[in-house]
């Protein structure tokens, strides 16, 4: 066999070896773009109202708005927690604003690490998933899945933005937290990205912040992607933001 055909017999050997290791599950998060929701291994309900938490009226100072209001919410820096397209209070809130620097007072108040009101985008979603298949989930199996998607934009002369993701595995109760085999977070705007990995977890986040300087350029509104990736056993969420 001449040189060319040994360079060509090792291109193919490497192709079939690459397409191996992705039926195998080596690389386990495919690429997407765009928003989208896929969950394979089961029938999924996404839970509104008091299913998924506590009523919005508890917190005065937090507003529901619309997808189609943000960027003019963003644009406006009026200082305040907005939940989009919800109506409820994510239980999970808490938790996903502290991976941030941001604690959100009774009212819905929302500080930054510098004691001051900011703007806060929040988007959420808890799906029930039924299936008959076994997971893997620690010490329950895993039957409920929450994600959140924060953007805090502060107003202000100098501002820094953040954006973050973080996922959570919940059991039968849709309350109570579990281990799963594994999750996968990621996070992007304005060029700059975060991803996250890890096996047997109940949650895990990505996190990005850029510093957008002081004055006019420190205006506009970036374009954000947030996405998350779950499996246990036969269960496979995968859920995409924009």
């Amino acid at each position: 066999m001449n040189k060319t055909k040994w360079i060509m017999a090792g291109a193919a050997v490497c192709l079939v070896v690459l397409f191996a290791a992705c039926e195998l599950g080596v690389s386990k998060v495919p690429p997407t773009e765009g928003a989208g929701l896929t969950v394979t291994g089961g029938a999924y309900e996404i839970l509104t109202g008091e299913e998924a938490g506590a009523s919005v009226d508890t917190m005065p100072k937090a507003k529901s708005i619309m997808k189609s209001e943000e960027e003019a919410i963003i644009a406006a820096g009026v200082p305040g927690l907005y939940l989009v397209d919800l109506d409820y209070i994510p239980k999970s809130i808490n938790e996903t604003l502290s991976q941030g620097g941001i604690t959100l007072l009774e009212d819905g108040t929302v500080i930054d690490e510098n004691g001051e009101e900011t703007v806060v985008i929040f988007n959420s979603e808890i799906i029930k998933v039924t299936t008959e298949a076994s997971g893997k989930g620690t010490p329950y199996a895993f039957a409920y899945y929450g994600w959140d998607c924060a953007r805090s934009l502060p107003s202000g002369f100098c501002r820094t933005i953040k954006a973050w993701t973080r996922a959570y595995a919940y059991g039968p109760d849709g309350v109570s937290p579990t281990y799963i085999e594994y999750i996968y977070t990621h996070v992007n705007f304005s060029g700059l990205s975060d991803t996250d990995s890890a096996n047997n977890v109940k949650s895990l986040g990505s996190y990005k912040e850029k510093s957008l300087g002081c004055g006019w350029p420190a205006y506009g509104v970036p374009i954000f992607y947030h996405r998350f990736y779950m499996k246990d056993g036969s269960i496979i969420v995968d859920r995409s933001f924009n």
